[in-house]
């Protein structure tokens, strides 16, 4: 059973984090994953260099920006007001 710490939290999501075993969980719209500390950082470098790529987006409501998941199938789409 875990105890969460919450990291963040907005109408449009959430992280926390474990007290017990320290991974962290992150909800976005419909999406959830649990990444350890590691495997968070790296999504957040992810993410940071995609916005960056996408800041001057002319529509920033268009879902244009995707990420790439372990699993070939599926992908994580954003837009850049996201």
């Amino acid at each position: 059973m875990c105890d969460f710490k919450i990291l963040h939290h907005c109408e449009k999501g959430y992280v926390v984090q474990c007290e017990r075993c320290e991974h962290i969980q992150l909800a976005f719209g419909t999406t959830m994953m649990v990444m350890d500390k590691g495997e968070f950082q790296n999504f957040r470098n992810a993410i940071s260099e995609l916005a960056a790529l996408h800041k001057n987006e002319p529509f920033p409501e268009s879902k244009n920006i995707t990420l790439p998941t372990p699993c070939r199938q599926v992908h994580l789409v954003f837009s850049s007001k996201e």
